[in-house]
C-alpha cells in the first residue's frame, strides 16, 4: 500500500512540475508580446512624429488654427505613445515568482557556501514527508506564477489599449492635415 501511494505522489508531483512548466511557457509568452508592443509602439510613434512635423514645418500659412491643432494632436500622439511603451515596460519587467526550493534557503550567506544543515535535513527526511513538502512547494509555485502572470497580461492589455489609442491619433492627424488645406511653401 505504501508503494501506491509513493507511485501517485510522484504522479501527483510529476503532473505539478508539468503545470509549473506551463506557467513558465505562459510568462515567456507574455514576455515576447510586451517586448513586441513596446517596439511596435516605438517605430510607429517615431514614423509619425517624423512625418506630422514633417507636415506642419510645410504647410503654408502664419500659424493658422490647423497648424496649432495638428500641433497638439502630434504632441498628444506622441505623449500617448510614451505612455504606451511605459506601461508596456510595466508588464515586461521583472516579476518574483516563488520557485519550489528558494537557493537562499540552501545557502549560508555569512560563510558564503551550501548550509549544509538544510541540505541535511532534506537528505534525512523521509521519503513521504520529502513528497509533502515538494507538493505544498510546488502549489504554492503554480499559485504565485498565476498571480503574476495574470497581473501581467492586465499589464499588457492597459498598454494594447493606449497603443490603440496613439493609432487613432493618426487618422485624426491626417483628418486635420486634409482639412486645413495641407499646401506646401
Amino acid at each position: 500500500m505504501s508503494s501506491d501511494r509513493s507511485q501517485l505522489q510522484k504522479i501527483f508531483l510529476q503532473e505539478l512540475k508539468d503545470q509549473l512548466l506551463r506557467h513558465a511557457s505562459i510568462k515567456k509568452n507574455l514576455d515576447s508580446k510586451a517586448n513586441s508592443l513596446i517596439a511596435t509602439t516605438g517605430t510607429i510613434s517615431i514614423i509619425f512624429a517624423a512625418f506630422g512635423t514633417f507636415i506642419i514645418a510645410e504647410i503654408a500659412s502664419d500659424y493658422n488654427i490647423w497648424q496649432v491643432l495638428l500641433g497638439v494632436v502630434l504632441i498628444a500622439e506622441i505623449g500617448i505613445a510614451v505612455w504606451a511603451i511605459k506601461s508596456a515596460s510595466d508588464a515586461y519587467k521583472a516579476r518574483q515568482y516563488r520557485q519550489p526550493i528558494m537557493y537562499e534557503s540552501l545557502w549560508d550567506h555569512e560563510n558564503n557556501q551550501m548550509n549544509k544543515e538544510i541540505i541535511n535535513q532534506y537528505t534525512a527526511s523521509e521519503q513521504k514527508d520529502v513528497y509533502e513538502n515538494l507538493i505544498l512547494e510546488y502549489t504554492l509555485c503554480i499559485k504565485s506564477h498565476q498571480e503574476q502572470n495574470e497581473m501581467q497580461v492586465k499589464d499588457i492589455e492597459r498598454a494594447q489599449t493606449i497603443f490603440y489609442a496613439a493609432l487613432f491619433s493618426i487618422p485624426v492627424f491626417v483628418v486635420f492635415t486634409v482639412v486645413s488645406g495641407f499646401v506646401f511653401v
